[in-house]
């Protein structure tokens, strides 16, 4: 069976993770990841790269960044690129060089610093303006990395993510006049709950009328919305989780604004659920599809962007229930359902011929939605854990989305999302399948075409 994904972005072959520099310049949208050159596993970390006209279209193309070795790195790890005030982009990234030298990922990472060529398809690398842990003074801080910055009231602003005093998972924050050399400035945000280990991947950034922080904790990626101050003090109004998935499906996002002044997210689609099986090799990981951002009565929901309807073709709509076969691996599902007080919708998907096989997303109509892949393959090894969270008050309407492309699943309903990877065993996982339970709606069903040139 075939489990790449067809219409969601990854190289050729290898290993891929958090997606990094995202930027549109030139009217070209560039996805900057994590990259393994050499085989199917975490390890010896370049970055990738590769450019779209539409974030639906991805080409790949060379290998952007590689270790500078003479200067004593091994792996070019996350970060993110800033245009500056002439409006050329600058790029930063954690630097990581060997532990026995002092330069191990959890007490010796270093902030680096890389311009791009004028195609944008190579990014030099320099520590001449290097950030080094000792600029916390008496702060101890480890596990630091993954940069990223913006320019905000003149200057530039970059977080960064941490574990703090061998305590908690933090987020620290740094300015700079010039957006090169960068001073400490504060602990922006920290670990409440005293079970983050560390944060990893964290982003700051305005939308709409507030400011956004989300972070990944080594579990689902949380976010803060709050209000920044003159002095840049972050005083929080809400809380939630982006994406239920993690490691499950959807892992250190990475957010940009694009020159249509939309915030748009992509996440990396690890395939840890892939567990103890070994019936793939050659490549792992993937990513979203590219979402925006929007912000409704305190909650951080997204929607992916309406350039993907230009992959959707053979569209059926109608009144649910549903039940079609043969739909191949690669569709999208839409449903807006109208649920009684004890209502509830569940979508079957990727579904054999029998019934037997199938992943459920089921939504309640008191906010309950999960994700159900106790049925999904009978590959031993994989995962099959439920996926669940709490949706915000629906009040009886729900909107949701499924897009199903071989062994991902990304779903919302109103805006809030769990991805998951599946793995079915059965050729013939195609079908779909919708049930009611004091309920009515409708739907729209599409298949998806290729999005790689």
């Amino acid at each position: 069976m075939d489990f790449r994904p067809a219409y969601h972005y990854r190289p050729k072959e290898n290993w891929v993770n958090d997606p990094n520099g995202l930027i549109h310049y030139s009217d070209k949208y560039h996805l900057y990841f994590q990259y393994n050159p050499h085989g199917d596993q975490w390890g010896d970390i370049h970055w990738g790269h590769a450019v779209s006209c539409d974030m639906v279209h991805w080409e790949t193309h060379p290998i952007a960044m590689e270790p500078a070795t003479q200067l004593g790195e091994i792996h070019c790890f996350s970060g993110s690129a800033c245009k500056d005030s002439d409006g050329r982009p600058v790029f930063y990234y954690t630097s990581i060089g060997k532990e026995e030298e002092g330069r191990g990922g959890k007490d010796g990472a270093q902030q680096w610093i890389a311009t791009p060529s004028n195609d944008m398809d190579w990014l030099s690398q320099t520590s001449a303006h290097v950030m080094l842990p000792a600029m916390h003074g008496d702060l101890k801080v480890q596990e630091w990395r993954d940069p990223y910055v913006i320019r905000h009231g003149g200057r530039t602003l970059m977080v960064l993510g941490c574990r703090l005093e061998d305590s908690c998972g933090a987020c620290l924050l740094y300015t700079s006049e010039n957006g090169l050399d960068f001073t400490y400035h504060s602990v922006l945000a920290q670990d409440e709950s005293g079970s983050d280990y560390a944060w990893e991947c964290p982003n700051f950034f305005p939308l709409d009328d507030k400011f956004v922080l989300f972070y990944s904790p080594f579990k689902a990626t949380h976010y803060i919305i709050g209000d920044l101050s003159d002095d840049l003090r972050f005083s929080p109004v809400a809380r939630g989780v982006l994406d239920e998935a993690a490691w499950e499906g959807f892992y250190a996002p990475q957010a940009f604004a694009d020159t249509h002044d939309r915030g748009i997210v992509i996440g990396w689609s690890p395939d840890a659920a892939r567990g103890d099986w070994q019936g793939i090799t050659g490549w792992s990981g993937c990513f979203a599809l590219p979402r925006e951002m929007y912000i409704e009565n305190n909650v951080l929901k997204m929607r992916v962007i309406p350039e993907i309807r230009k992959l959707e073709s053979d569209t059926k709509v109608g009144l649910l229930p549903l039940l079609e076969e043969d739909e191949g691996g690669q569709y999208v599902l839409r449903l807006d359902v109208e649920l009684e007080e004890r209502g509830a919708v569940q979508a079957d998907v990727l579904r054999s011929k029998d019934g037997q096989m199938f992943t459920r997303i089921r939504v309640e109509a008191d906010g309950h939605m999960s994700l159900i892949r106790e049925h999904s393959t009978a590959h031993e090894g994989v995962h099959t854990f439920v996926l669940e969270r709490q949706l915000a008050p629906m009040n009886g309407k729900a909107h949701i989305e499924i897009y199903v492309d071989h062994s991902i699943v990304e779903a919302s309903c109103n805006g809030e999302w769990i991805t998951a990877r599946v793995y079915p065993s059965q050729e013939d996982c195609t079908g779909v399948a919708v049930a009611l339970t004091q309920a009515a709606g409708s739907y729209e069903l599409a298949q998806m075409e290729n999005c790689r040139k």
